[in-house]
């Protein structure tokens, strides 16, 4: 409301009405994306020498260990355990492939993440060795080197209204769950218990726990709070009585299934985002009697509300001095099935 000069919350939210671009620029702000590389060092210590080991052992050649890395913002968390399997599978020569699923509600976290790009100041918290070993150093700052990124599929989930990964081995939600209110927590740790295997592992940060679920985990580290599954089918029970949506919803899709989907146009839909971004202008995208289907950008600048019953007719909606030539515009794209381009009408308008 401060950045667009409003003070009354009523105007605001005719503001959104009228401004779909803003609503998505109000949802990343309420999203928390505070995170860096190997967040609380010693956890990741433990993670490599105390965690990993018991679950690597015994594990046939042919073997996929699945980890899925929960609410992983930009991806530092991610690629931090992506590191310590590649550090540890490296010197004990494990065969075994790796399938390491990080997701984010927020989609323009998760092209970050995808990127692997970052700034100069992830020395701080990446040593000296790692950055030479995992990282290849660029203009403004360094990237991921692709063996590791190729251990990682990036998607957007959300973990409350999406069904999770199941079969997993390993499970990090880290610093996810002290942002939701007790009973949403209490929901998900149940469901946390049923995506990992019997024996799998579940990876919280220092200020969060499981609750009065101690039924469903043992305690493998107190302080930086890893716990191990509980054989027990006490979470399914718990899965059918709570009100998380996918356990109500069986249409839904695997998440394995969306990740295919996601892989898949990756590369596209990066470039058409990054195009869009920096070089397409305010757009709109209607029908053929100008009924608005899509808006792209800031569009306060040639459409507004018309008065009177609502519409999203551009051509009712277009500002003094657009409308003539806008409805030309159509009806000669229309009739032609050619590109048409109208005159500048007004100041700086076309």
């Amino acid at each position: 409301m401060s950045q667009n000069g409003i003070e009354d919350t009523e105007a605001y939210i005719r503001y959104l009405k009228e401004h779909p671009s803003e609503i998505a620029s109000l949802f990343k702000e309420l999203l928390i994306n505070v995170t860096n590389f190997f967040r609380d060092p010693e956890a990741f210590v433990a993670l490599k020498k105390d965690i990993l080991p018991p679950l690597f052992m015994g594990k046939p050649d042919d073997y996929v260990f699945r980890v899925w890395v929960a609410g992983c913002a930009t991806g530092e968390e991610a690629y931090s355990i992506a590191i310590v399997l590649r550090e540890l599978m490296d010197e004990n020569h494990y065969p075994f492939r790796v399938q390491l699923y990080s997701t984010d509600l927020a989609e323009d976290t998760i092209t970050i993440a995808r990127a692997g790009f970052y700034p100069p100041n992830i020395a701080q918290d990446v040593t000296p060795e790692r950055l030479r070993r995992f990282f290849i150093k660029e203009d403004g700052g360094y990237r991921v080197r692709k063996e590791i990124r190729e251990m990682l599929v990036f998607a957007v989930q959300n973990v409350i209204k999406d069904p999770p990964f199941t079969k997993l081995d390993l499970l990090s939600c880290r610093n996810l769950m002290i942002y939701l209110e007790p009973e949403l927590q209490n929901r998900l740790i149940p469901a946390f218990h049923y995506a990992l295997k019997p024996g799998g592992v579940l990876f919280l940060s220092p200020s969060e726990g499981i609750g009065n679920h101690t039924e469903l985990f043992t305690s493998l580290n107190r302080k930086w709070k890893f716990y191990r599954t509980t054989p027990t089918a006490a979470s399914t029970r718990v899965l059918l009585t709570s009100n998380l949506n996918w356990t109500t919803e069986p249409m839904h899709k695997a998440p394995e299934d969306v990740i295919k989907i996601a892989r898949e146009t990756n590369l596209a839909e990066l470039t058409r985002r990054m195009l869009l971004q920096f070089y397409a202008p305010a757009s709109v995208v209607s029908d053929l009697k100008g009924n608005i289907l899509y808006i792209y950008g800031e569009t306060g600048k040639y459409l507004r509300p018309a008065p009177g019953h609502a519409t999203l007719n551009m051509i009712e909606m277009a500002r003094e001095g657009l409308q003539l030539e806008l409805r030309s515009a159509i009806q000669n794209a229309n009739q032609g099935h050619t590109s048409v381009e109208p005159g500048v009408v007004g100041q700086d308008q076309r």
